[in-house]
């Protein structure tokens, strides 16, 4: 609910660039929770609330080693982040999170995932927005 200045990563801003538009919000919906709920509970994964923020915080921790700027880019104070994220990460582990990137077809716009995507019912699953500009 706080406003957060996240540094964009080379992997994230690879996973990002299929969907960017012009200007805006890249995801200019709410409850993409719900969402990351849905696609896991199809896929037979137990998903857990959070779990990419958490996640994200656990190894850019260990990246940086800096707990002060980790709690301010993740919008907690120290001592959280002391008693939920500390030592659950090797930086190596880290180095591995850090450097996941999307397929190579991703990468060179090939392949524009979500963009052409329908849910079950045959509709889009891009906001409208999306779905114009796509």
């Amino acid at each position: 609910r706080a406003r957060r200045l996240v540094p964009i990563s080379e992997n994230l801003r690879a996973w990002l660039k299929p969907f960017r538009l012009p200007s805006g919000q890249v995801v200019p919906y709410r409850g993409v929770a719900n969402v990351h709920a849905r696609i896991a509970a199809r896929a037979g994964v137990e998903w857990k609330k959070n779990a990419l923020r958490h996640s994200f915080v656990s190894y850019r921790l260990a990246q940086t080693s800096d707990p002060a700027r980790t709690a301010l880019e993740a919008g907690h104070d120290q001592t959280i982040l002391f008693k939920h994220y500390r030592e659950l990460v090797l930086p190596e582990m880290a180095a591995r999170w850090f450097a996941i990137m999307p397929p190579l077809e991703m990468q060179r716009g090939l392949v524009g995932i979500g963009r052409n995507a329908k849910d079950r019912y045959g509709k889009s699953c891009l906001p409208k927005s999306h779905a114009a500009a796509a």
